[in-house]
């Protein structure tokens, strides 16, 4: 991973977030892996919640479901009993919705030219029936 150097600043008029490679890069990701999750027990349930000790959940909901949930679900009995979805895409719906909103700025940029437009031949069109009323 590429080291980033972080230091710690005291005084708020100096201080800053962290870089923004820091919470995307997947070497990151790989590094946060290996030093917090490799090294200690991460508890996913309780042995009660198996039928018999020793088993494994068949599925955990949250893991996948809508590329991964900071919530994961573990139940003894089928998700849809409990109301939960079942049907639910694994890609993010941040990816979903992009699609949607890279076209903003093209659709407000496109409407403000031609409501510009249309209210500049709206008061041409006042000023030149103003002007020609005013020669008669």
């Amino acid at each position: 991973m590429t080291h980033i150097p972080l230091a710690a600043v005291r005084d708020l008029a100096h201080a800053s977030t962290l870089p923004a490679p820091l919470y995307f890069a997947p070497a990151t990701f790989d590094e946060e892996k290996t030093r917090l999750f490799s090294t200690t027990w991460q508890l996913v349930g309780h042995t009660r919640q198996a039928a018999k000790p020793g088993d494994y959940f068949q599925r955990i909901y949250g893991l996948q479901e809508v590329g991964g949930t900071s919530v994961i679900y573990l139940s003894a009995v089928p998700f849809e009993q409990i109301g939960l979805r079942t049907n639910l895409p694994q890609q993010p719906l941040s990816a979903l919705t992009w699609r949607a909103l890279e076209a903003v700025p093209d659709v407000v940029s496109v409407g403000s030219v031609l409501l510009g437009g249309i209210w500049w031949i709206t008061n041409r069109r006042d000023a030149v029936a103003k002007a020609e009323g005013g020669k008669q």
